[in-house]
């Protein structure tokens, strides 16, 4: 049980009054527990120079405390002339927060700011602001659908955020500044110069009455240093810290109760005085060697633990009055030039090559190349370079990808580059719009099938369509015979493609004749085809009412070649038998004679 009653997964009591500003398009009061924030929001009809052009708006937040939102008054940042790196970082995460829930593409040309004020600060303020700021969102896009300022609803999912942290070594939810005071904090922060940083922060540790732990420089742009102040002038030596600093990349806080622990030591401290004064008086009446070693060795034991646990007190003790501060700090980087190429227009699948080119500074000779393709798939990290024919400019190793569907297009890539080396630090960044879209479709109808007499022409008439978006359209008749294709360009709003062709000679299969017709789109070159079957028969002759003159040749010759074969035998068989034929005609012309004669 807490102090305030709540379980440990307990949150404090929430209340969201909503419409609570009267010009502000979306605003809310959120209460939590005796923290409380006010959340407007605000639109604004442009966006950010690095979204001009690409069809999507932007969400952005802003997070400030009122002077006497905390215990004692504390100075505006805008009469320190900058924003703390604290407060730099609640609004990133704020902006974050409510991006991942709508869709930008919706809000096309519009910017709409959160801005979100601590009233009253008891813990968990930027937790509240996230939650408030959503409801103060979604009031804002309701009433710019109402006035048609948006065709459809941006909302994708809903957000809402707590605190937790670690209190005597179990996990609670939405800590109040009780609890989340008195802790160990953890902080990345980003300097001009970590050795000078590091100076100051140790000056600063002594100064508020506390100590340097220890202190590392692992390069010249990167370094850790660990020191305890006194709890009570924790906040303010981390807002001395991040004064230093040109960011807070990071902060995190951890508290843990000891005083059961403490209550424990002091009893069994106690117990052991007590037994070390009893082996003393032992020690002074002991009559034996024996019994005296017997004594001295139980008595060393029991001081040994006594120093043991009165160390462990003194631990608990400093750990309760100081709290310790752990840093590890990045020196600023400078700016270095990048360039991420031109934009691109691809088509669904394609593989897209990427290659980013940089002007690193003097003594800057490692790179870490980081490629966000806009599409929510995982980073692509590439540490190679090359020198370029231009002095002082290096290319990126390629990194290839490909978009699975158009959603979302336009696509914002981004490449971040970070080099380092004797030079330091150096920071670059670039972007290039990638616009997916679909292929458009050709279809295409080569005709029914042919059936065509070898030696005689054929024509082909062919159709297609001519969908949007698609130009210089070109067509190819392949004839299927290994001759040489027909093809040519197609004018505007023709969609028949015609062609001629003769086949010499006939076979028993047909033969495949295929149009081809191309064009050209802003994500590629378009290709549609059909083919069609070409049957080449042989090639017949006159035919009259069935009377087929060629056939009728043909048959006259072989009737007259079997004549002449059969004469030719016959003439043959007469010669091998003319001595009987010429007994034979002998014999009869004389019995003629005969006859004759007798009459």
């Amino acid at each position: 049980m807490r102090e305030d009653g709540r379980e440990c997964d307990a949150l404090r009591k929430v209340k969201i009054t909503r419409g609570v500003a009267k010009f502000a398009e979306g605003s809310a009061l959120i209460e939590v527990g005796d923290t409380k924030v006010m959340c407007t929001a605000s639109v604004e009809d442009k966006v950010p120079q690095f979204l001009l052009g690409a069809g999507r708006g932007w969400v952005t937040a802003e997070y400030g405390m009122l002077p006497r939102a905390t215990g004692e008054r504390t100075v505006r940042e805008s009469t320190r002339g900058r924003v703390g790196g604290r407060t730099h970082e609640i609004q990133r995460l704020i902006g974050r927060s409510m991006r991942s829930v709508v869709d930008l593409r919706a809000l096309r040309g519009k910017t709409i700011w959160l801005d979100c004020d601590v009233l009253q600060a008891d813990g968990g303020t930027r937790t509240a602001a996230i939650t408030g700021g959503f409801v103060a969102l979604v009031a804002c896009l309701a009433r710019m659908k109402r006035a048609l300022l948006i065709e459809r609803w941006p909302v994708r999912d809903f957000v809402a955020a707590a605190s937790i942290g670690i209190v005597k070594g179990e996990p609670m939810v939405d800590l109040s500044y009780e609890e989340d005071s008195g802790a160990a904090v953890d902080m990345n922060v980003v300097v001009q110069d970590v050795d000078r940083a590091i100076d100051d922060i140790a000056a600063l540790a002594v100064k508020v009455g506390g100590w340097v732990v220890s202190s590392s420089r692992d390069a010249r742009y990167t370094g850790r240093i660990s020191f305890r102040v006194p709890a009570e002038g924790l906040e303010t030596a981390v807002d001395d810290v991040r004064a230093l600093t040109v960011e807070v990349e990071s902060e995190s806080s951890t508290s843990q109760d000891v005083t059961d622990e403490y209550t424990d030591l002091q009893a069994r401290i106690r117990n052991l005085e007590a037994t070390e004064e009893a082996l003393l008086a032992l020690f002074d009446r002991a009559d034996t060697v024996e019994a005296a070693i017997q004594v001295q060795t139980e008595l060393t034991r029991v001081q040994g633990e006594l120093e043991r646990l009165e160390g462990r007190l003194n631990l608990l003790a400093q750990t309760s009055a100081f709290s310790l501060v752990n840093i590890r700090l990045r020196a600023e980087p400078s700016q270095m030039a990048v360039d991420a190429g031109g934009d691109m227009t691809l088509a669904i699948g394609e593989t897209a090559t990427f290659r980013a080119t940089l002007e690193p500074p003097e003594g800057i000779d490692e790179f870490e190349i980081i490629w966000d393709f806009g599409d929510g798939s995982d980073l692509w990290v590439v540490w190679r370079t090359a020198a370029t024919l231009v002095e002082g400019r290096r290319i990126t190793a390629a990194a290839s990808h490909s978009y699975r569907d158009e959603e979302g297009s336009p696509f914002i890539v981004t490449v971040e580059i970070t080099g380092t080396g004797e030079g330091g630090v150096a920071e670059g960044e670039a972007t290039l719009i990638a616009t997916v879209s679909k292929i458009p479709v050709l279809e295409v109808f080569a005709g029914e099938a042919v059936r065509v007499e070898a030696g005689s022409r054929v024509r082909f008439s062919g159709t297609f369509t001519r969908p949007e978006g698609l130009d210089n359209l070109t067509y190819r008749w392949d004839f299927g015979d290994g001759s040489r294709p027909a093809e040519g360009a197609l004018e505007a709003g023709v969609t028949v493609a015609e062609a001629s062709h003769v086949y010499e000679h006939h076979r028993p299969t047909p033969f495949v004749a295929t149009l081809i017709v191309t064009g050209e789109s802003a994500a590629g070159e378009a290709e549609g085809r059909s083919s069609v079957a070409v049957q080449v028969v042989e090639a017949e002759s006159w035919v009259i009412a069935d009377w087929d003159a060629g056939e009728t040749l043909r048959d006259s010759v072989r009737a007259l070649s079997a004549v002449g074969i059969y004469g030719v035998r016959g003439l043959i068989w007469a010669l091998a038998l003319s001595p009987v034929w010429i007994v034979v005609v002998l014999a009869a012309f004389g019995a003629w004679r005969w006859r004759r004669r007798r009459s």
